[in-house]
């Protein structure tokens, strides 16, 4: 709670890049990422990257960068998709995460980035806590 309340809520992202971009590109894994690579390096910069969190450290690798990477996941294995030290090449990317993601994916955030977002499901407990003003969202069993 401490750490949603303290970044930008996902409401302000939302307003904040509104409209920045027509075309949007989902990249998560599977066996046709790697053959896709050179294409989606050719045209990063012509569309709004979204990667799912075991995406981000191929991307990384191969210098495309993502405009958000999104992560839901409450196992500690995944948080390690964000203990790397990418240094520069993660300046401007956010960072959208699910609350319920295990706690070392936040700590490895808060070393290396301010841009992140933490997103809340929309539950009754949660609505309790009127916490309307930082929004919510339900989402699926997979990131992408």
């Amino acid at each position: 709670l401490p750490q949603m309340i303290t970044h930008p809520s996902y409401k302000e992202l939302l307003s904040k890049r509104k409209g920045i971009s027509d075309t949007a590109i989902i990249v998560s894994t599977g066996p046709s990422l790697t053959k896709q690579l050179p294409l989606l390096k050719k045209y990063a910069n012509k569309a709004t990257i979204f990667c799912a969190d075991s995406s981000y450290p191929i991307l990384a690798k191969h210098g495309i960068k993502p405009d958000y990477v999104c992560m839901l996941e409450r196992k500690a294995i995944t948080a390690e998709f964000f203990n790397h030290d990418f240094g520069e090449f993660d300046n401007g990317i956010c960072f959208i995460i699910k609350s319920i993601v295990h706690p070392n994916a936040i700590n490895y955030l808060t070393k290396k980035t301010d841009n992140f977002t933490i997103v809340s499901t929309y539950a009754s407990f949660i609505q309790y806590l009127k916490l309307d003003y930082f929004g919510y969202f339900n989402m699926g069993f997979s990131v992408a």
